[in-house]
């Protein structure tokens, strides 16, 4: 029943990282949100079982995301061919472009985060403090504006 709920917990927490909520790190000399520390503590774990956990949970999400996406886009693209808008060529060019794009993001996040870590920057947490998916609703936040 503990390790249930432990684990429930901290797909929660996984979620809320996802998420990008806009708790303040704490500024101390560990390299792990405060959000990690309380849960370690809590649970008389390691942090770094906690954040590994996170970091795996948060993985797996993105990875379904993306694999959803794809998925969703290339129904609409078939529906497209079907339909005769766009030919079976234009589809796998769009998919290509996809993926190019998709790798370009992921190149360019490791070589920002890489950036960070050489600069000494990596403990300010997601986001930087600029506008964009905050809280998961495109553009608009929570706010539907």
């Amino acid at each position: 029943m503990k390790k249930i709920t432990l684990t429930a917990l901290i797909l929660a927490v996984a979620g809320l990282v996802v998420l990008g909520s806009s708790t303040a790190l704490a500024q101390s000399e560990t390299t792990y949100p405060l959000i990690i520390q309380r849960i370690a503590e809590k649970f008389n774990l390691k942090p770094e079982e906690v954040n590994s956990v996170v970091n795996q949970t948060r993985q797996e999400q993105k990875t379904k995301f993306l694999a959803d996406k794809k998925a969703q886009l290339e129904k609409n693209l078939t529906e497209k061919v079907s339909q005769g808008t766009i030919t079976e060529a234009q589809k796998q060019a769009i998919l290509e472009k996809f993926d190019g794009l998709q790798s370009r993001r992921e190149q360019d996040r490791s070589d920002m985060e890489a950036w960070m870590k050489n600069n000494g920057l990596e403990n300010i947490g997601p986001g930087l403090g600029f506008p964009g998916f905050k809280f998961g609703f495109g553009m608009r936040g929570m706010h539907g504006w």
